[in-house]
């Protein structure tokens, strides 16, 4: 018995040094530090007296254990274009058994610089953020985020970065080049200018790199430097080209443009345009115009303007040119001129209208012209201008002279004299002039207007004028 309670007291007189480092240690943990594990053994007897020691364990403060998780998510996840806006979700949770604080965010595609935050164990926080597709998100084909997060503990060691990543994929890569190729002209003779006009666009959906040209027809210096093209975007190019002998012969001109770039995969994308211009032999041709100003209520004397327009209408030069018009002054007759194909020359010049045009009620001008062809042929073209005068306006007047004019006696002679005036706007002709006892032999007159004619005849008195008294 005294064995065991020797025993007993001897346990209790090592248990107090312990009991006071224990305060200590629990002291030290409240200020930050590491907790302290303690054991007690402690002795006693069992019912048969038989003597069992066990170790206790006491933890004065749990051990700071501190954990980040994240999570992120993109939407929409899939079918994704160029402008389209996607919105990220990242939700932070504080996975340990501290408090965590100064938390901060990062991300390959947003800026998240200002989004903090400061969590409780088991407390999550979700930030939102929105993104807008770039064509070099398209090219990439995905769109792939990164987000991590860090923070500090409020005690013990910081938790680990906690990283997340989250994709989206865009529409399926559908390359193509649009080539388009067009020529001024349906139609040219030998040595004409054609001039083509060549476009390139990008009609898929990713960029196309490297773009090359090839068009064996493009004159050596003029071949354009490789490009890029976005989609939906164009380049323009202006070419030119002379119409051969040869292309006379084969009957057109026929040219092809090709172009060829590279998708981003790196594969080649390309497209062809064609055109074709009728090369026609070259033909001579004229065309005349001519006007005139009044084109009606024109009068004898007055000025008729005229303007006489020759061009050549045809595919090839004409030589030589020479206008003939009844109207044209002396001083244009023979003036010899050439006119390339398409070329025009104009001629003005003056005309005073007859009596005779107001007569024809009309003045019609016509001009000709000739020239030679690249053939040496002769071709000529003709062209009037029709001018309507003034409404006739016929008048005629006659007035008769006697002398004497009394006193007249038996056998005695009377001079009768009768002027006929035209006193309209046209000549009067087939006039005839008759009295019932002159018997002229000639009496016919034809007179312009304004004019007038004379005729003169004598009688002599007999008894029946002295009957009549007259």
């Amino acid at each position: 018995m005294k064995t065991a309670f020797l025993r007993r007291m001897l346990s209790v007189l090592l248990i107090l040094p312990l009991l006071a480092g224990c305060f200590s240690a629990a002291a030290l943990a409240a200020e930050g530090g590491s907790p302290i594990r303690i054991g007690i053994l402690v002795s006693s007897r069992d019912n048969n007296d038989q003597e069992e020691e066990k170790v206790q364990d006491e933890d004065p403060q749990e051990k700071a254990a501190a954990a980040l998780a994240v999570s992120l998510s993109l939407e929409p996840s899939e079918g994704i274009s160029a402008g389209d806006l996607l919105s990220g979700t990242v939700v932070v949770s504080n996975t340990g058994n501290v408090t965590l604080k100064d938390g901060s965010l990062r991300s390959s595609l947003a800026d998240l610089t200002n989004r903090s935050f400061q969590l409780a164990p088991g407390e999550t926080e979700e930030f939102r953020y929105q993104y807008m597709a770039s064509q070099a998100d398209i090219d990439a084909g995905i769109i792939q985020d990164t987000v991590t997060a860090n923070a500090s503990a409020v005690r013990g060691k910081d938790p680990k970065e906690g990283r997340a990543e989250a994709s989206a994929s865009v529409n399926a890569a559908s390359p193509a080049l649009t080539v388009s190729l067009k020529a001024d002209n349906e139609a040219a003779a030998e040595g004409d200018a054609i001039t083509y006009t060549l476009s390139v666009s990008n009609s898929g959906n990713v960029t196309i790199k490297n773009i090359l040209l090839e068009d064996a027809m493009i004159p050596d210096g003029e071949v354009p430097q490789a490009f890029d093209l976005a989609p939906g975007k164009e380049e323009i190019f202006t070419f030119g080209y002379t119409v051969s002998e040869a292309d006379v012969k084969a009957g057109k001109v026929e040219r092809t443009a090709w172009a060829e770039g590279k998708d981003p995969s790196g594969q080649a994308v390309s497209g062809s345009a064609s055109a074709a211009v009728t090369a026609e032999v070259p033909e001579a041709a004229l065309l005349v115009v001519k006007t005139a100003e009044p084109q009606e209520n024109a009068a004898a004397g007055d000025e008729i303007a005229y303007k006489v327009l020759v061009k050549n209408s045809g595919s090839a030069v004409v030589k030589n040119i020479v206008l003939a018009d009844a109207q044209l002054p002396e001083e244009m007759v023979e003036q010899a001129f050439d006119l390339e194909a398409g070329a025009e020359k104009e001629f003005s010049f003056t005309y005073t209208a007859t009596q005779a045009d107001m007569d024809a009620g009309t003045v019609v001008g016509t001009a000709t012209v000739s020239g030679e062809g690249s053939d040496g042929s002769r071709i000529s073209k003709s062209g009037s201008a029709v001018v309507k005068m003034a409404p006739a306006s016929a008048g005629l007047t006659a007035v008769m002279k006697i002398d004497p004019r009394k006193d007249v006696e038996l056998g005695g002679e009377v001079s009768f004299t009768v002027i006929v005036a035209n006193i309209g706007n046209v000549t009067l002709k087939d006039g005839r002039l008759t009295e019932d006892f002159a018997g002229f032999e000639d009496n016919a007159f034809e007179l312009a207007p304004g004019s007038t004619a004379e005729f003169s005849y004598k009688k002599t008195a007999v008894q029946e004028d002295m009957d009549r008294g007259a």
